[in-house]
């Protein structure tokens, strides 16, 4: 559109666009620009309330600019991306992303939630803010043409912001050691092999992503290959590939890592376990996991140990207590909180992903603790279902010793509940219910501010005052913060 335009950088979106004002007082998006820069850009996208600009040059750069760390990251010049977009504040200093992520959390608690000065902690920071993640995806594609034509390679890494397009990442910061080794191993396997990268447009091909799981206290690593065919042709050469690689890892850096599972993912099916054994071990501070492929974990374990525990300190716990345990995943944090209270609590854990459930309970028989137990199924339809039992129905109507007969006692008890939904929030329902029972402190944990605020606000409706949040840096470079609020029951 050939407008340029110099523009003073206000604030940042989670995305990583800067925001600013134009001259005729119109919100303009600025990608790549950061708080304080001073930048010229050009209007790449026109809408009636706001623009979007490409930056054309920086005039003034913020004093919390610095260089990036990763030569793969995302680049712009006149509105074209290249490289990986996955860490958008890469070049902003690490005091001034924690900085910015609690201003986030304060804003839409205030817009959204309605509280007027909410009370936010700040940013509980991570002391080494680099190869932090223990789950990555994996994007493959093919690089410098048709596949097998002199000079393409398979590209293995991740999105450029906005497209389906692959950025080959050799080396990435914010990911465990064993990745690049698994990457490395898988481009090496599709070149000697010949096998094809899925292609989104044609909807053909093979490989289409890779997982990897990495548990830190113990060294297990697990693989999970998504196809596009019922198999991988010659798998057992690149699990032996895999293999010799994450073993070198010990040699190079002291590290013990070890490849201990090896499943394949093809359409309409759950993944096969085609090598080693089918979960992973993880150890949180003395707490022991089993983690099957679908679980969700936390992604972060040096700063989870934060997370939980402001959880824990929120819960404020006695012994005797019963605990609501809701999106429970693999009952982390249940389980965390019951060991640091010596097993003198009891757990009622709800979580709709039945492989969960499943590592849950087996967690729980793991760590030696008895007095906890998970449901499968979606909390928003579990928990109401179990408060009508639990409010209309004589003792002797419910079997001794089932779930129903736990889970009634335990709703019937609690005066805690912790609730770690999906980026998506709470339903409705669940927070209704959650209103009904005598639940005196619950403790939301949030991966999205703006779903954690919307939430806040209809359960201050349901009888709740909201009483503080932490922000907690389970994502460094990126847009994204965990956030743990404690709410109380309204006195009447």
């Amino acid at each position: 559109m050939d407008e340029t335009e110099k523009i003073y950088i206000e604030d940042l979106t989670a995305q990583g666009s800067g925001v600013g004002r134009g001259a005729d007082g119109a919100a303009v998006f600025v990608r790549g620009a950061l708080p304080g820069d001073t930048v010229t850009a050009e209007c790449v996208k026109k809408k009636k309330k706001y623009r979007e600009d490409a930056i054309v040059s920086i005039e003034k750069p913020s004093e919390d600019r610095v260089p990036s760390f990763c030569g793969a990251a995302e680049t712009f010049a006149g509105g074209h991306k290249e490289g990986c977009g996955g860490c958008p504040y890469a070049e902003l200093s690490y005091a001034a992303q924690t900085r910015q992520k609690r201003k986030q959390i304060i804003a839409d608690l205030t817009r959204i939630g309605g509280i007027e000065d909410p009370v936010v902690e700040d940013t509980v920071v991570m002391d080494e803010p680099y190869a932090y993640r223990n789950k990555v995806t994996l994007q493959v594609a093919w690089q410098g043409g048709d596949e097998w034509q002199e000079g393409s390679v398979p590209a293995v890494g991740f999105y450029r912001s906005g497209s389906h397009d692959v950025t080959d990442c050799p080396f990435c910061r914010v990911q465990a050691a064993p990745v690049t080794a698994i990457a490395a191993s898988l481009r090496t396997f599709m070149m000697q092999n010949h096998i094809s990268a899925f292609d989104k447009k044609k909807k053909q091909g093979v490989i289409k992503d890779v997982i990897v799981r990495t548990c830190f206290a113990t060294g297990e690593v697990m693989v999970i290959v998504e196809i596009n065919e019922p198999n991988i042709p010659e798998a057992h050469k690149l699990v032996d590939m895999m293999d010799a690689q994450v073993k070198r890892l010990d040699m190079d850096s002291g590290a013990v890592w070890s490849l201990e599972s090896f499943y394949v993912a093809a359409p309409g099916r759950k993944p096969l376990l085609i090598a080693g054994k089918p979960t992973v071990e993880e150890d949180l501070a003395g707490v022991k996991y089993e983690i099957s492929p679908l679980s969700f974990y936390q992604v972060n374990p040096v700063q989870t140990v934060k997370l939980y525990d402001k959880v824990f300190e929120y819960a404020g716990l006695s012994a005797g207590d019963t605990l609501l345990d809701l999106y429970c995943g693999v009952g982390s944090i249940g389980l965390y909180l019951t060991k640091k209270m010596e097993g003198a609590v009891s757990v009622l854990g709800i979580e709709s992903v039945k492989s969960a459930v499943l590592d849950a309970n087996r967690n729980a028989v793991i760590n030696g603790i008895v007095d906890a137990r998970y449901l499968c199924g979606p909390a928003e339809m579990v928990l109401p279902e179990l408060r009508e039992i639990a409010d209309g129905s004589d003792e002797e109507d419910i079997e001794s010793g089932s779930d129903v007969d736990y889970a009634v006692r335990a709703l019937r008890n609690a005066k805690t509940a912790i609730v770690d939904p999906p980026r998506s929030g709470c339903n409705e329902k669940l927070l209704d219910a959650l209103s009904g029972l005598g639940i005196e402190r619950l403790v939301y944990v949030s991966c999205d501010p703006a779903t954690l605020a919307r939430d806040v606000k209809r359960l201050r409706e349901n009888g709740f005052d909201f009483v503080e949040a932490t922000p907690v840096d389970m994502f460094p470079h990126t847009g994204h913060v965990e956030c743990v609020v404690l709410m109380s029951k309204a006195s009447t």
